[in-house]
């Protein structure tokens, strides 16, 4: 076959990925196969190499941010696909690698949320007293912004301070610093803020298979900030099974339920 036709789906399969993929670790082979399948040869595959050019990978690029992926995924896979070419620009199967000419999408402008899953959270509730664990459900399962949480009442779920009074900002920086942080060590969470069993929720969400207007409208986001802030997560779900929240948190609370025996007896 004329090199010069040769597609990059052909060339990844028949030249790089036994020449470079059997030297890699099996967990990096199962994250470069993810990229590829995902979001380098739907869109890249079918072209020949000589035809890939700056602006068809700029276009490519584009296109994947456009449609709601992370931008670390699609960072990722702009580095797998540079190596790619760069391994077929060595072979002389191309004249020059036309992913150097290409500027790659910046990084978030903050860290990517990593949602804390349901047996983290029902942990966290286990290390808690009863109070302390309705609150953390409620952040988690319902949410509400830790603001949100002091402003409810005893018409909303009842929740109160250990004297029964509205809970202040005082109190609430108090149990921030004890009680959350004794939820988080009880569940061998390095760090966490109680803002972040919000992303949990959107997490759980997400998992149902609910769009991103939905999701939006339930943490009273507009949806381009919901996707911003999730695109990454969506990106985790997108081949998952669906799963409704209330079967997650009973699959949790029964996971821990089986750990609680093993550990008594260790």
């Amino acid at each position: 076959m004329d090199s010069g036709r040769v597609t990059m789906a052909e060339y990844v399969m028949k030249t790089w990925a036994p020449a470079c993929g059997s030297n890699l670790a099996r967990k990096t082979q199962l994250h470069y196969e993810q990229l590829l399948v995902k979001h380098v040869l739907p869109e890249l595959g079918p072209l020949e190499l000589r035809a890939i050019r700056p602006e068809t990978i700029a276009r490519w690029q584009a296109d994947r941010l456009a449609a709601g992926h992370g931008r670390v995924a699609i960072r990722h896979a702009f580095d797998l696909l540079g190596s790619i070419l760069q391994r077929a620009f060595e072979g002389g199967q191309i004249q020059t690698n036309p992913a150097r000419a290409v500027r790659k999408a910046p990084r978030p402008r903050r860290a990517e949320v990593r949602p804390l899953p349901p047996l983290t959270i029902e942990r966290m509730r286990a290390a808690s007293t009863p109070r302390d664990a309705t609150l953390i459900s409620v952040l988690a399962y319902a949410g509400l912004r830790p603001g949100e949480a002091l402003a409810l009442q005893w018409r909303d779920i009842r929740e109160h301070s250990a004297t029964g009074t509205v809970w202040s900002q005082p109190a609430y920086q108090s149990w921030r610093r004890r009680a959350f942080k004794r939820s988080l060590d009880g569940a061998g969470v390095e760090h966490a803020r109680p803002y972040d069993l919000r992303h949990s929720y959107a997490s759980l969400l997400f998992h149902e298979g609910r769009s991103v207007i939905y999701v939006a409208r339930q943490l009273g986001h507009d949806a381009r900030l919901t996707l911003s802030t999730y695109g990454h997560v969506m990106d985790e779900f997108e081949d998952a099974s669906q799963l409704d929240a209330t079967t997650a948190i009973a699959d949790a609370r029964a996971a821990l339920a089986n750990e609680e025996p093993k550990l008594r007896r260790q």
